[in-house]
């Protein structure tokens, strides 16, 4: 059998021999609260700063023109927003160096010895402006020290390595110095001009605060490039909920003034892109409508010359009234069909989305496909309102709450009895068509005895109309387009 040591530990002896040494503990205590003392003391205040924004909902521009457009045939690629998307646009490269050029943060002022400390932001907080020529090379990032001397003169120090030059006018580092040293007495309102730095400095007369003597004071000129790259990794943004179309914006930094500019100008730089871009859709909405119109327009010049060509060089022959009837008859049940087939077109189109699509928010008006029957007009209507209804619904109560699923059975019922009436007026006008076919073919087999010229006439007729028709719709809408045009306004909400 193996012997085997065995150890023993005495707590007790080690408790205290701990004890014994009490003084190191208390004496560790005492220095981490005056260090934790000193740091909050010293340490620069962060603030968070929160913002929200309503974002495009129900796009009613942007539909109404995509209701022109769906009408006409065209392609509609506009769907609405997408909440990724305006999220990625708040928080990208351009929106942000848009808002800091709006706001013109060309330089930086700070109380402070240390480069980039106590920064101050707005109108009256430091005791003098800074004023440049964007055509003149500046040190960039470089901590410029003001000493102010008297009610006329101050001190320029300078003393930096690794210094860039940077032209605001090229947007664009010109140089790069291994060093830069300033030191100089000016002048206010003087202008201070070197290879690499120009500017004068004149007394802030809004200016309310106390200057101490020798109070440390400098400023620094920035890149609006790299002002956006710092702030990109400050700003979030988050959606509100899932059925929520409202954004919210956080961020944080020590100057209160400074960041609440920055969050409200980059709202203001949204909100006006937002316009912009819905302006730009309804332009190019006119462009493809002038496009059409110039083709019907050309349709209707040819198919009118044509009419007008062929009476010329044929005579019309005499017809008996039988021969007036039947054309007149094929042609009225040919004007008929036409209708009627477009009509048919209109009820089919309206149920082909009510098959594909399960949100009503993307539904497009009836009378956007020509549709005018009351019972369609009436039944949408209350889609709508349900749909609505549940909309306000779900983000107060929740999609399980009993309000809801009421809400969800009587949206069903409406849908269904939406596609019941559009099935049955389909059957009733495919009878309607096939009836009218019918009689087309009967009366056009009486015609066969009607002069060949009077059948050209009738034809060169018929087609010299149907694009006057359509020359005349497209011109409506183009004034429709301009009317949405002229009444643009943007979705955004700053809440």
């Amino acid at each position: 059998m193996d012997n085997q040591d065995t150890v023993f530990i005495d707590v007790k002896k080690i408790f205290f021999r701990i004890l014994s040494k009490w003084y190191y503990f208390v004496g560790t205590l005492v220095i981490a609260g005056l260090l934790a003392f000193v740091y909050n003391k010293t340490a620069e205040k962060i603030y968070s700063f929160k913002a929200s924004m309503l974002i495009g909902q129900g796009q009613t521009v942007n539909r109404s023109v995509g209701q022109i457009l769906t009408a006409m045939g065209a392609n509609n690629t506009n769907k609405g927003p997408n909440l990724k998307d305006e999220m990625g646009k708040l928080t990208s490269f351009s929106m942000l160096r848009t808002t800091f050029e709006k706001l013109d943060m060309k330089i930086s002022y700070y109380m402070d010895e240390k480069p980039g400390k106590n920064e101050k932001y707005g109108p009256g907080s430091f005791p003098f402006l800074v004023l440049l020529d964007s055509l003149d090379p500046q040190p960039l990032n470089t901590p410029i020290f003001i000493t102010i001397i008297s009610a006329e003169s101050y001190k320029i120090d300078i003393n930096a390595e690794n210094v860039a030059i940077y032209n605001y006018e090229r947007n664009e580092i010109v140089t790069r110095l291994p060093s830069l040293v300033i030191s100089e007495e000016l002048n206010f309102g003087e202008v201070y001009k070197s290879d690499h730095l120009t500017f004068r400095i004149i007394p802030d007369n809004e200016f309310k605060g106390e200057l101490i003597a020798e109070q440390p004071l400098h400023f620094m000129f920035n890149n609006f490039d790299d002002l956006a790259d710092r702030y990109v990794g400050k700003l979030e943004v988050a959606e509100r909920d899932r059925d929520s179309y409202i954004l919210d914006l956080e961020s944080k930094g020590a100057n209160p003034k400074k960041e609440i500019a920055i969050m409200n100008t980059l709202m203001e730089v949204y909100s006006t892109k937002d316009l912009e871009e819905k302006r730009k859709q309804s332009e190019e909405a006119l462009t493809y409508i002038d496009e059409q119109l110039m083709t019907a327009k050309y349709k209707l010049y040819v198919s009118e010359g044509k009419l007008s060509a062929f009476k010329s060089s044929t005579s019309m022959p005499n017809t008996d009234f039988l021969t007036a009837q039947l054309t007149g008859s094929v042609t009225s049940l040919r004007k008929e069909r036409d209708d009627l087939r477009t009509s048919l077109r209109s009820y089919e189109q309206v149920n082909e989305f009510l098959k594909s699509s399960t949100q009503l928010s993307d539904a497009i008006s009836p009378t956007a496909y020509g549709l005018n029957d009351p019972t369609v007009s009436s039944l949408y209507q209350e889609l709508v309102t349900l749909s609505q209804q549940r909309l306000v619904a779900v983000q107060s109560l929740g999609e399980r709450s009993p309000q809801v699923k009421t809400l969800d059975v009587q949206i069903n019922a409406s849908k269904e009895n939406l596609r019941q009436h559009i099935r049955l007026t389909i059957q009733a006008k495919v009878t309607q068509l096939s009836d009218l076919d019918q009689r087309i073919s009967r009366d056009q087999s009486r015609i066969s005895l009607i002069p060949t010229t009077v059948r050209q006439i009738d034809e060169l007729e018929r087609s010299s109309e149907f694009d006057k028709a359509t020359f005349q719709n497209l011109q409506q809408k183009k004034t429709e387009a301009e009317i949405l045009l002229t009444t643009t306004a943007s979705d955004v909400k700053i809440i």
